[in-house]
């Protein structure tokens, strides 16, 4: 048996919200983390284009060392990508999925909203979602242009532009923030900005975001997995690469280091997009 090794990959930091959770659930687990920062934001890239840049890093991931399982830290490339990558890899891989089902089973007013980027609210896995698990809800799909980079500025030390971020949540009347009592963030970027989001509904709101359910499915995962164990592991630092053709940015160090990793680094040369 080996201390398990696992890939988690994002378009940014977003992603660090579910290494925290994986930290708490895994504590042995070595985390390799990708910032895809040269194809940052995901949300605006074609379905094709995406799967593809996605299979790629897994593979080069997949080159560099042993890997146990891989995580999907991002909505919007879990609803695109992960079948394709599934059938594609022999290794198992763990997406992200808006809590919807929580927030039905939590909502008493009935009215949720769902914060995400604009193609996962469109998708057909949130179609299928509300169907299948809050079908007696009102579910108020937001899509958030702007959240992630807001996001990726707050982790940076820089002021979160509120007028962006009230760009963004316009498409909520004030009747509707009222009657919301479950907030479903769906985008892994979007738990940064709790605060500056809060004062846009009732203070009893409950915040849902799929950082937990996602590290306990990946323990579950590698608790199945025979060669794997989440046991005491050799010391030295986790790494976060990212993938855009500068060095990271020194600013994110302090966030980094909260969220476990000893250095930041650049991934090997990659195509970026037009």
């Amino acid at each position: 048996m080996h201390p398990a090794s696992v890939l988690v990959l994002d378009s940014g930091i977003g992603g660090m919200t579910v290494v925290r959770a994986i930290r708490e659930v895994c504590p042995g687990v070595a985390v390799t983390y990708v910032a895809d920062d040269a194809w940052f934001p995901y949300g605006r890239l074609p379905p094709e284009a995406l799967t593809e840049r996605i299979r790629t890093l897994v593979a080069q991931g997949l080159e560099r060392q042993r890997l146990d399982a891989v995580v999907i830290a991002c909505n919007t490339a879990t609803t695109v990508a992960i079948d394709v990558l599934r059938a594609g890899f022999t290794l198992p891989f763990v997406g992200v999925v808006p809590p919807v089902k929580t927030a039905a089973a939590l909502s008493k007013t009935r009215t949720i909203a769902l914060l995400a980027t604009e193609g996962t609210v469109r998708s057909a896995a949130v179609d299928r979602l509300i169907a299948d698990f809050a079908a007696d809800c009102r579910v108020l799909r937001i899509g958030c242009p702007s959240l992630a980079a807001l996001a990726e500025a707050k982790v940076r030390g820089l002021p979160v532009d509120l007028d962006r971020l009230r760009a963004d949540l316009a498409p909520l009347s004030q009747a509707d923030a009222a009657a919301v009592d479950v907030v479903v963030l769906g985008c892994t970027h979007y738990p940064v900005l709790t605060e500056e989001l809060a004062a846009h509904f009732r203070p009893d709101v409950t915040w849902l975001d799929p950082a937990l359910p996602v590290a306990r499915r990946l323990a579950a995962v590698l608790a199945d997995h025979p060669a794997a164990a989440m046991a005491e592991r050799a010391a030295g630092p986790d790494v976060a690469w990212f993938t855009a053709a500068r060095e990271p940015d020194p600013a994110l160090l302090p966030f980094l280091a909260s969220a476990g990793f000893g250095r930041a680094a650049r991934w090997p040369a990659t195509a970026v997009p037009a």
